[in-house]
């Protein structure tokens, strides 16, 4: 096929998929796409394309298992970040480390695996294949672009963390809630304690925070 064709499809398609994450999904993220989002994940995706763009927000959401909270919703905004240059440094905090690594896990293979990516932006693409320490960690990746994303548990220690000269500018709380920090009172208030003194002090001004459950 004709190259100019190839590289003016890549020039629309990556247009079109920056006007929102919605958008984006639908373009590159296919795969996680069993249905076509409903009206909830489309509210959400359009909160997410908002807090992209504009600074200091704050956006919470509960929703029902297997509403592709981790996969769909939180992958896909971070992805968006990270190929539009949206954030410097993306912490994400799960109930458990694994569940953080997880997400980043998924974000990986995106970034190594997903030919439309390759083909739309070369300069995010893993293409060498993954990439060794100290710029890919089970729990921390710097992107070919400069992006940091973090992987943290709820009970790990957030303040001070820094990307070069930059805090944290976009959080996401992901499944944050579990067995072992709701079951009694004061584990509850522990939690709150920590988010309190812990995640809302991480970053600046401008920082992001989108926080995302389960309803029980």
């Amino acid at each position: 096929m004709d190259n100019n064709f190839m590289k003016k499809a890549s020039e629309i398609r990556r247009k079109e998929a920056e006007k929102s994450v919605h958008a984006f999904a639908l373009t590159y993220l296919p795969h996680y796409l069993e249905f076509l989002p409903s009206e909830a994940h489309v509210e959400i995706f359009d909160e997410i394309t908002l807090m992209a763009h504009e600074r200091g927000r704050k956006y919470g959401v509960a929703a029902p298992r297997r509403f592709g909270k981790s996969t769909l919703i939180t992958g896909a905004g971070i992805l968006y970040s990270i190929c539009y240059q949206r954030e410097k440094f993306i912490v994400i905090i799960s109930g458990t480390e694994d569940q953080a690594i997880g997400i980043l896990n998924n974000i990986r293979k995106e970034l190594t695996e997903n030919e439309r990516l390759r083909m739309d932006f070369p300069e995010i693409f893993e293409k060498d294949g993954k990439p060794k320490p100290p710029r890919w960690t089970r729990r921390d990746i710097i992107t070919r672009n400069g992006i940091e994303v973090l992987a943290l548990s709820w009970n790990q220690k957030i303040r001070g963390r820094k990307h070069g000269a930059n805090r944290p500018s976009a959080i996401y709380l992901d499944d944050v809630e579990n067995s072992d920090n709701t079951f009694t009172y004061e584990s509850r208030q522990s939690v709150r304690d920590w988010f309190t003194r812990e995640v809302l002090k991480a970053g600046v001004e401008k920082t992001n925070f989108f926080f995302i459950g389960n309803l029980h």
